[in-house]
């Protein structure tokens, strides 16, 4: 992120460019539940979410309901103690919010069954989110596996492959 750009998690967007209600309140829930996973709050992330929520992350299969998606955050966090995550846009119309940004942290334990390097990442990332009355019923994250896996006892070609194959999509 650059030095001059703000993080929208710490400051959202004001009222008045031109959102309805429903948009307002779709992306400050997008951006609520963010901010609960860059603090390591997964009870505050879990709150956010509808009883049916579903949860792509890249790198493993969907997380179906409050609890699985619960346990990715404290997944994440056990492996990156250090997370930090940054949105610099957002896109919405309707319920569809699109935040982009950048993940940061260092990777110190196990996570979607690759043992941690204990290397740094900065990582861009997209991510698609649907919200319905308040709650998230929707989350697909992107980020770039093979930089993160860089490092890791998988070479990059092999992560590439196995992006490509859809494994780790």
């Amino acid at each position: 992120m650059k030095e001059d750009q703000l993080n929208l998690i710490e400051h959202p967007p004001g009222d008045d460019i031109g959102r309805s209600p429903e948009e307002h309140m779709a992306v400050a829930t997008i951006l609520a539940s963010l901010r609960a996973r860059r603090d390591g709050d997964a009870g505050g992330f879990a709150a956010l979410l509808h009883k049916r929520i579903v949860y792509h992350d890249i790198a493993v299969t969907p997380a179906k309901g409050k609890d699985e998606a619960r346990a990715r955050v404290e997944q994440w966090r056990r492996a990156v103690p250090d997370l930090d995550i940054s949105v610099e846009e957002v896109v919405v119309r309707g319920a569809a919010v699109v935040s982009l940004g950048h993940i940061r942290g260092t990777w110190c334990g196990d996570l979607f069954g690759f043992k941690g390097t204990g290397q740094r990442f900065d990582l861009l990332f997209a991510q698609l989110g649907l919200v319905r009355q308040g709650k998230i019923l929707y989350v697909r994250d992107h980020w770039y596996l093979a930089t993160m896996l860089r490092g890791a006892e998988v070479d990059e070609k092999q992560a590439l492959s196995l992006q490509r194959k859809g494994e780790y999509l």
